[in-house]
């Protein structure tokens, strides 16, 4: 999961995690069923690095 904060820290304005350009790897984020928590690791990053 570091992997995502990495990329959000990057791009806290990210709103789709399924952009190639941001190489988030969205299948294993839902296989592991954590891919819905991706709005709120945006707006986490953004309280950190806004």
């Amino acid at each position: 999961m570091v992997h995502v904060a990495s990329r959000l820290a990057a791009n806290p304005q990210l709103a789709d995690p399924n952009d190639p350009s941001q190489h988030v790897d969205m299948v294993f984020l839902q296989k592991t069923g954590v891919a819905d928590q991706w709005q709120n690791w945006q707006a986490a990053c953004q309280g950190v690095s806004g």
